[in-house]
């Protein structure tokens, strides 16, 4: 699925795989 289907379709990947671990990581420190 390319939600921004683009030259920079990869930063944008890289960028909401950062956002998944950011966010896993978070809830990590919640717990």
């Amino acid at each position: 699925i390319n939600y921004l289907p683009n030259k920079k379709s990869g930063d944008s990947l890289s960028a909401y795989h950062s956002k998944i671990i950011i966010n896993t990581l978070l809830s990590a420190i919640q717990d």
